[in-house]
């Protein structure tokens, strides 16, 4: 199988609502989509572009022809990170408290377009919110998520951590999806200058 080039950048909290309605919580009306924390201005929305291929819309034109700031073209991956503390209910490991994280970051709602998973789209955009992560002036860094339970093992690939075995259950935006079985994962990530 091919893996497909992929452009990936900061997006707009307009641009997620499309691809969390249609992955994550088909059940939630679009107009309901975003959280609060969707706006606020420590939030970033990180989006994956198709290169080289027809946008999954049909007539579109091939993403490679756009420029990388064009935002006429759907993203088909997309994930939000918020200035978010771990939850201080839940003990972070002791594995972690040693590296002593000077901030968290929350990963939220991370999507791939069903037909594309399995390609390294995610992969690739773990990677690039990493680096991300790691340029920032900020220090260590707690990256953390509360995982879908069967995407348990994709994160493990990806070097994140079990952070508490307990399962909670999500509803969605609102509370009114349908129960959703999480496990709160995470990752120490380092800033450039001390990553190794």
């Amino acid at each position: 199988m091919t893996r497909p080039n992929v452009l990936i950048r900061l997006i707009t909290p307009e641009e997620v609502v499309p691809l969390r309605h249609a992955v994550l919580w088909p059940s939630i009306p679009v107009d309901k989509q975003l959280m609060e924390y969707d706006t606020l201005p420590t939030t970033r929305h990180v989006g994956a572009f198709l290169r080289d291929s027809p946008d999954l819309r049909s007539g579109s034109p091939p993403i490679s022809s756009l420029a990388e700031d064009d935002s006429a073209v759907a993203p088909v991956g997309i994930l939000t990170l918020t200035l978010e503390s771990y939850p201080s209910a839940a003990p972070v490991p002791p594995r972690i408290t040693a590296l002593n994280p000077t901030r968290h970051i929350q990963l939220h709602k991370f999507a791939v377009a069903t037909e594309l998973q399995g390609r390294g789209i995610g992969r690739n955009m773990y990677e690039y919110v990493r680096e991300l992560l790691a340029a920032d002036d900020a220090g260590v860094t707690l990256l953390h998520l509360d995982a879908r339970k069967p995407q348990r093992g994709l994160y493990e690939k990806l070097g994140v951590h079990v952070l508490d075995d307990g399962v909670r259950i999500k509803r969605g935006p609102g509370d009114a999806g349908p129960p959703v079985e999480y496990i709160r994962m995470g990752q120490v990530v380092h800033p450039r200058a001390h990553a190794g």
